[in-house]
């Protein structure tokens, strides 16, 4: 048995053929009878005895007929550089999306930036079969990251198309913490994290706990301990602004902070104090309701024992 073939380079795919030698040196091709295996990762081979180049290294492509075995050694070179390239869109209107960024990874790891038509262009992609990771943001959607397989030619500037759509998150009219009672948790329970319509709202001080007040209750507050509490509003990395947020005083006045943040840096603090809300809450209403923040920490401080202080709706739009 005879094994012939061209190496391929890595992403590449190359024709192998079987022959089989009689005792009385007649020929004949068995390629399609033959049953083909490889030795190694490098490289793959199917039925038929198609090789493709997976990765640089050396394989024994072999072909086995009749019982009667036949081998080629073939080193696997690596091949030319490609281009991944596509439109990224928002999924509901297939309107494209400028600024928005694409990273890749796995193999190799680039990022882009789409144009004012959404196009993104990534170069210098080894050919090959590659896993790819990709991971698609933009201000103001829901990220969008997976992974899947894709197959480089080996000529040098190949190229692949991969679009990618985006999907807005869900507008709240405000974060109420309404659904606390329907998950089981009782007046007085700690509270600890809440999310709805793509938000979370995590306590970033123990003492809080699901609240008997609410426009509608439930709310979140702190029964009356004498101590500072804070909690952190964000969106999974995305932007968002912040509306308003209503807060909660019994009988003595309540100061606040709230802190707008974006990349690590504060973009705006309010400071004031929540005067005596009597059982009702007082509505705090942001003077920069257009700035773009990816995290907001709402700070209220009891100055009394045995007042109880607390938050509810807090408006927030992506």
């Amino acid at each position: 048995m005879v094994v012939t073939g061209t190496p391929p380079v890595v992403g590449a795919t190359s024709q192998f053929t079987a022959t089989a030698i009689r005792a009385d040196h007649s020929t004949s091709t068995v390629t399609g009878e033959a049953i083909w295996r490889s030795s190694s990762s490098a490289a793959t081979v199917d039925a038929k005895g198609l090789v493709t180049g997976i990765t640089t290294g050396s394989a024994d492509i072999s072909a086995t007929y009749a019982n009667v075995p036949g081998s080629l050694t073939v080193a696997v070179q690596p091949g030319g550089l490609g281009t991944l390239s596509g439109i990224v869109a928002e999924k509901a209107t297939n309107q494209p999306i400028p600024s928005a960024t694409v990273t890749i990874g796995g193999t190799v790891t680039r990022t882009a930036t789409t144009d004012a038509l959404g196009r993104y262009s990534i170069s210098g992609i080894p050919s090959g079969i590659i896993t790819l990771r990709y991971t698609v943001t933009a201000s103001g959607y829901i990220t969008s990251a997976d992974s899947q397989s894709l197959s480089f030619f080996n000529t040098s500037g190949a190229s692949l198309t991969r679009n990618f759509s985006l999907d807005r998150p869900t507008s709240c009219p405000a974060i109420g913490f309404d659904e606390l009672q329907t998950n089981g948790v009782q007046y007085g329970q700690p509270f600890d994290v809440y999310s709805a319509c793509g938000f979370t709202v995590r306590a970033m001080t123990p003492n809080w706990v699901a609240f008997i007040l609410g426009r509608p209750a439930p709310s979140i507050g702190n029964p009356g301990n004498m101590t500072t509490e804070s909690v952190q509003v964000s969106a999974a990395g995305r932007t968002f602004t912040f509306q308003s947020v209503e807060l909660y005083s019994s009988v003595t006045p309540i100061p606040y902070a709230i802190s707008g943040i974006r990349n690590n840096a504060t973009v705006f603090v309010m400071q004031a104090t929540v005067p005596n809300t009597f059982g009702n809450f007082a509505t705090v209403q942001n003077p920069q309701p257009t700035v773009l923040i990816d995290s907001l920490v709402i700070e209220l401080t009891n100055p009394l024992s045995g007042n109880p202080m607390g938050m509810d709706n807090i408006r927030v739009l992506p």
